[in-house]
């Protein structure tokens, strides 16, 4: 899947969906990724429809094929959280 199928995904279910503050977007400023998802989903609504978790599953999965330092805990978190709430 290519990155931007990916962003329209991630955009598209988190169109409706309701979400904590500004303040809980990222929970790290190391490097440029942190930031970029901070602007692109500053002030966006509707964020725990299964669409939203299909949506970051698939970034998920997008992220652990070019990141070899994280993919290890990318794919504990895929498999023991983010399967079963994209269904």
């Amino acid at each position: 899947m290519d990155r931007d199928r990916v962003k329209a995904l991630i955009i598209e279910a988190f169109a409706t969906v309701e979400r904590p503050g500004n303040w809980a977007l990222v929970g790290s400023t190391e490097g440029d990724e942190p930031q970029r998802l901070e602007e692109e989903f500053r002030d966006k609504e509707d964020w725990r429809s299964p669409a939203e978790a299909r949506a970051i599953l698939e970034y998920l999965r997008f992220r652990a094929e070019g990141d070899e330092f994280e993919r290890s805990s990318i794919e504990q978190a895929i498999e023991n959280y983010w399967n079963e709430r994209a269904v």
